[in-house]
């Protein structure tokens, strides 16, 4: 098999990392999303729930149901804050298979880790910001009625 195409400073994930957890009769556990995509069977991408919050990578995700399988944990996340995407990847094909695209999963609350999304909230309610904090030089937010007034406004 050959080697995927890399740029100059790209980190490959880790490759065969071994990952055991189990499930404690005092376990409880949360909605987490829905099988969205099953890679080569070694690679689970679960659509999360729509505007809650994104879990953290090491999260462990699970079926739902009576008997809750592991399938392994969030090892990145993507996609937009309010509908996150999670990967989990190097998940033996004895977990894939017992999920398929559609099924719900859930995420075992002892080790769920949540992102901070305050920030956004914040930023959402103030327009033209760049939130890179540097040089505190953020867009003035003036709105204007009509051409006229925004135009003696820039004089």
């Amino acid at each position: 098999m050959e080697k995927p195409l890399t740029t100059k400073n790209e980190i490959l994930p880790e490759e065969g990392k071994h990952f055991e957890f189990e499930i404690l009769p005092t376990d409880e556990f949360v909605a987490a999303g829905t099988v969205f995509n099953i890679v080569r069977g070694s690679v689970i991408v679960v659509e999360g729930v729509k505007e809650t919050e994104p879990l953290r990578s090491g999260t462990v995700l699970c079926t739902s149901g009576e008997t809750h399988q592991v399938l392994g944990e969030i090892d990145e996340l993507f996609g937009p804050v309010s509908l996150p995407y999670y990967i989990m990847r190097n998940v033996n094909q004895t977990r894939t298979d017992l999920v398929k695209e559609g099924e719900k999963v859930v995420a075992v609350m002892r080790t769920r880790s949540v992102v901070d999304t305050r920030m956004r909230i914040l930023l959402q309610k103030d327009r033209g910001t760049d939130a890179s904090n540097m040089n505190d030089e953020e867009a003035e937010n003036k709105e204007f009625s009509d051409d006229e007034e925004e135009r003696e406004f820039k004089k």
